[in-house]
């Protein structure tokens, strides 16, 4: 994902990893016991495939957004973010799934539709800093 993220771009590279994430994130609930050693290698995989792509691509836009002396901190917000959606997502999935297991599907489901908004939103606002049309010369320089 990486060298996706250099060759198309920050904006396109990035949804492309969070479309691909989202979308096996999601076939995680279309497996079924017919398919499912096989389904959960081939759903694992891809979303591993899409994943990767997010810290490549969430470290070259603090590259292109921020001045040197504040990358570090910028990067750091990110990353924590992660630890806080992994510190919420167990009472979240608790809360929706039940104690025999059903409703296991929602979760991914969840999460996709969540993605969803963010890659529209994302395509939405997202504008390298010299094209940003609310960006002036002297804080692009």
């Amino acid at each position: 994902m990486g060298g996706i993220i250099d060759k198309l771009g920050t904006k396109t590279g990035y949804t492309i990893s969070i479309a691909v994430w989202s979308f096996f994130g999601m076939l995680h609930a279309a497996i079924r016991p017919a398919f499912s050693l096989i389904g959960f290698i081939m759903v694992r995989f891809g979303l591993g495939m899409g994943e990767s792509g997010n810290f490549p691509a969430a470290i070259k836009t603090v590259a292109e957004w921020f001045p040197k002396k504040e990358r570090a901190f910028a990067t750091g917000i990110f990353d924590a973010s992660t630890s806080v959606g992994a510190i919420l997502a167990p009472f979240i999935v608790g809360a929706v799934v039940t104690v025999e297991g059903g409703n296991w599907q929602i979760p991914f489901l969840f999460t996709g539709v969540l993605c969803a908004i963010w890659v529209f939103l994302w395509l939405q606002t997202y504008k390298k800093p010299e094209v940003h049309p609310r960006l002036s010369k002297a804080e692009l320089a």
